[in-house]
């Protein structure tokens, strides 16, 4: 289905490509796994976590897990480029 094709209101359907279009930049940085520190594309992540207003991405479920059992240490060990997503 074509984002035309939606039958969300039209200022909804602006946002979500404004969106879409600054994920899509090649100049938009990756999200970095907190726990690897990995760059994952945000298409291909294979988890999100939502921190404290903050959308984490991670790799695997593996480094999901990993920050599920103590989130303030990865998160104290990322700097702020790590953050820029």
């Amino acid at each position: 289905m074509r984002l035309n094709q939606c039958i969300f209101p039209q200022p909804l359907k602006q946002s979500f490509r404004a969106v879409l279009e600054s994920i899509l930049q090649e100049d938009t940085p990756m999200p970095i796994d907190p726990v690897c520190k990995m760059e994952v594309s945000i298409a291909d992540a294979a988890a999100s976590h939502d921190y404290h207003s903050e959308t984490l991405y991670f790799c695997s479920l593996d480094c999901l897990r990993k920050f599920e059992s103590d989130p303030a240490e990865y998160m104290d060990n990322m700097s702020d480029e790590e953050r820029i997503a």
